[in-house]
């Protein structure tokens, strides 16, 4: 492998993988220290929170492209110093020292970013009137909403903002005024635990930088446990404020909670599976006799109140174990331990997750018995749930190891126990 792609492949362990590596460099920050703080779209958004007349429009513009100026050199001045490692790789720098060298001009990035973050801000308060700085931590809260919670994203549904998610529905003004309360409630909360947040946070990232760079890096892994804490409380204040102002609009709260779980949860939530599609479809044909009709209506109340239980279990597996599952990850790291497939698949919410297909699946067998093949394959993307006979003799995409995968997720237990399946030994430690 050339130098320049070994770093480069180094840095998507870093910034992609689902790793332990992966997951330190997520709590550093080091990827989103790579872009500005603020973006040019952002000029919009403090205009219209701050309310910035043309002259201090202008102004701030100024110290905006100043801000952008520097943060450019920054970049530039990190991404240079990685061409200087390929000589050293040719020499046979190991994996371990090469993350040193990696980690060592992200930490002085972060500080640069961290500083010009800081100075923008207190140049927009220099151009601000008297009425706008009485104002500036009413402003502010609303500034953080829109930025800070956004980085707020290990955890499903923590990052989610409310504000933006009711824009998108279509609940009535009237009825936007009577949850208001429920809402700046809300606002409150989470602005106050994004503020409880920040300094820890950062001093975790150092601590991780540190750790990184000059001492032993199982040391990293302590702050990312520790951060991820943090995200906890800012997701069970999602969790209860979601609630709460779903209860406060009434007859509209069902509206609201669905556009709430489809934003905080995407992967459950976000869509229709295609089981759902098909039973749209089924119901739409008008080639159906009354009594099919019926058979199929009743089928599909079924499976939508089934389905939406699943999706409910599949949610409060993430609530429940979500923190304790990437904890555990990161022990099992520190601690040079290796999981064991077994106990990467015998997860909750991989079980729960799983439900939800193995439900659908049920159903679309149970529509084809109703329709019969004919007219079940006319459905859209319905061929896939057509039983195949040969399917475990002949070009079985379903081999052994998926099946034997399947049996797993059926029969599994929770077991997110760090030293479970992780200790030394034939048994414990290594994969058969």
């Amino acid at each position: 492998m050339f130098p320049r792609q070994l770093i480069v492949s180094l840095l998507a362990l870093i910034f992609v993988a689902p790793t332990a590596h992966a997951q330190i460099g997520a709590a550093a920050g080091i990827a989103e220290y790579m872009n500005p703080y603020f973006l040019r779209r952002d000029l919009k958004l403090i205009t219209e929170i701050f309310e910035l007349d043309e002259g201090q429009q202008a102004v701030f513009e100024a110290f905006y492209f100043e801000y952008e100026d520097s943060h450019e050199q920054g970049r530039t001045t990190t991404t240079d110093s990685f061409e200087n490692l390929q000589a050293r790789v040719k020499e046979g720098m190991g994996e371990e020292e090469l993350l040193r060298e990696v980690f060592r001009p992200f930490r002085e990035q972060a500080d640069r970013w961290h500083d010009n973050r800081d100075l923008l801000l207190a140049s927009l308060r220099s151009v601000l009137n008297g009425d706008q700085l009485a104002r500036w931590d009413e402003m502010m809260r609303s500034l953080r909403l829109e930025k800070e919670l956004g980085r707020c994203n290990v955890l499903s549904g923590e990052s989610v903002n409310l504000r933006r998610v009711l824009r998108t529905t279509e609940i009535p003004r009237d009825a936007q005024l009577i949850a208001e309360p429920a809402l700046v409630a809300w606002e409150l909360a989470i602005d106050e635990a994004l503020l409880a947040r920040e300094q820890p946070a950062r001093k975790a990232q150092q601590a991780i930088m540190n750790a990184m760079t000059e001492s032993e890096l199982k040391d990293a892994y302590d702050p990312v446990i520790e951060l991820l804490a943090l995200d906890a409380k800012i997701r069970d204040l999602q969790e209860v404020h979601r609630g709460l102002i779903a209860t406060a609009f009434g007859t509209w709260g069902p509206t609201f909670e669905q556009a709430a779980l489809a934003a905080a949860y995407p992967q459950i939530y976000g869509r229709k599976n295609a089981v759902e599609r098909i039973f749209d479809a089924a119901l739409e044909r008008t080639d159906l006799d009354e009594d099919t009709t019926l058979r199929v209506t009743e089928l599909d109340t079924e499976f939508r109140t089934e389905i939406a239980a699943k999706r409910a279990a599949w949610r409060e597996a993430l609530v429940t174990y979500e923190q304790e599952d990437k904890v555990s990850r990161a022990m099992r790291s520190r601690d040079r331990e290796r999981a064991t497939a077994t106990e990467l698949n015998q997860n909750p919410i991989r079980m729960a997750s799983s439900e939800v297909e193995y439900t659908s699946r049920d159903f679309a067998g149970r529509l084809l018995e109703i329709l019969g093949r004919t007219k079940f394959s006319q459905l859209p993307g319905a061929s896939r749930y057509l039983p195949r006979p040969a399917r475990d003799s002949t070009g079985s995409k379903d081999g052994p190891k998926s099946a034997q995968r399947r049996k797993m997720l059926e029969s599994g237990k929770n077991n997110l126990n760090p030293k479970a399946g992780g200790g030394k030994g034939k048994r414990g430690g290594k994969q058969r």
